[in-house]
């Protein structure tokens, strides 16, 4: 069966390019344009498809990685029901939370502190008082 090179192109999903590529490589045309596609798939079977399906596993072994795989998501969808696993959306709006948590009591220690701490005369003290405020402030958010 002669085929052109338009069919061909769309039959293997080549680039003209390619098949420019494929013709310097060996692959021999029928007349300018036109290919005898049986020749084609032998020529492509010897040259293309070993290199584009060496990494492709026997049967067999993709059956294996296959039902592991099942096993494993169904192992996980278990954990899942059981509550031992929680949602990557939950995880991160805990922490976002528990991040402005504390945001906000370290942020009110200014407010206050800023009179007690404007009173005071000696650096040991207001050491003391900021140490006494933070430590409140984080006891606070560990309960």
């Amino acid at each position: 069966m002669v085929i052109k090179s338009k069919d061909l192109i769309e039959l293997f999903d080549i680039s003209s390019r390619t098949l420019s590529n494929w013709r310097k490589r060996g692959l021999s045309q029928k007349k300018r344009g036109s290919w005898d596609l049986k020749k084609v798939f032998q020529w492509w079977q010897k040259h293309i498809m070993p290199g584009k399906f060496a990494n492709v596993q026997s049967l067999e072994d993709s059956k294996k990685i296959y039902w592991s795989s099942k096993g494993l998501r169904e192992k996980l969808q278990l954990s899942i029901d059981r509550g031992e696993l929680i949602s990557k959306a939950s995880v991160e709006k805990d922490a976002f939370e528990m991040g402005r948590a504390v945001r906000d009591a370290l942020q009110n220690i200014p407010s206050r502190v800023s009179a007690v701490l404007a009173a005071t005369k000696t650096e040991a003290e207001i050491e003391k008082i900021l140490d006494k405020e933070i430590r409140q402030a984080l006891e606070s958010l560990s309960k």
